[in-house]
């Protein structure tokens, strides 16, 4: 009972520190991006209160985080979460339900493998549903649509040099012995002119056939 009690007292505290940082109706003004504005809602309070809550509960019960670190994360997840939905409506991005469906089985796989009990008892420790898990694939998705531009940026800045290649982040150049490394990496991690105040750095290595650094 008294841990019910506890329990009960911590999700009303991070919720009021959550409200306090987010405000309630239209919400409060969190940040700017891209021109626009971003703002919380109850609604976004609410549900990243309780699936936050229910994932780094352990850690204020540990006394590992307090209620106020866990409402600054819940705020910034807010932010995330929109930037996200800004960068879909301005790239009109098509996300379907099969590219979401296929991360949320790749993720559930990984956990299959490297967490003990694997993804049910994952789930059960966090006490999150499938439909968080889904938002987090989804997530996953745009986020991989997003880096795929930003490599796409990168190849048409290298687009003098020979590019052979690209596996994931890494692109392959075949160039004469005396070309700059640290230039090329330079200029591989210029920023997007629309993805301004992004912090991007590229690290690279020489090699005589392709290999994994």
């Amino acid at each position: 009972m008294k841990k019910t009690i506890k329990l009960i007292c911590f999700f009303l505290a991070v919720s009021m520190v959550a409200l306090i940082f987010c405000g309630c109706g239209k919400g409060m003004l969190l940040a700017t991006y891209d021109g626009g504005e971003v703002y919380s809602t109850d609604k976004d309070v609410k549900l990243w209160t309780k699936y936050l809550s229910g994932y780094y509960g352990s850690y204020i019960l540990e006394g590992k985080m307090t209620s106020a670190e866990l409402g600054k994360i819940i705020v910034k997840t807010i932010v995330a979460q929109r930037i996200r939905e800004i960068e879909v409506a301005k790239r009109g991005l098509s996300i379907s339900e099969s590219e979401v469906e296929e991360m949320y089985e790749y993720n559930k796989k990984a956990f299959d493998e490297n967490y003990e009990g694997g993804f049910k008892k994952m789930m059960k420790d966090s006490g999150l549903k499938k439909k968080f898990w889904m938002m987090f694939a989804r997530n996953a998705v745009v986020e991989k649509a997003i880096a795929r531009d930003i490599l796409m940026y990168a190849m048409q800045t290298l687009r003098n040099c020979s590019i052979v290649a690209h596996v994931h982040d890494e692109l392959i150049i075949e160039a004469d012995r005396r070309m700059s490394l640290s230039a090329v990496c330079e200029q591989m991690g210029r920023t997007p002119p629309w993805a301004k105040g992004l912090l991007l750095r590229a690290d690279g290595y020489e090699c005589d056939f392709y290999k994994k650094d």
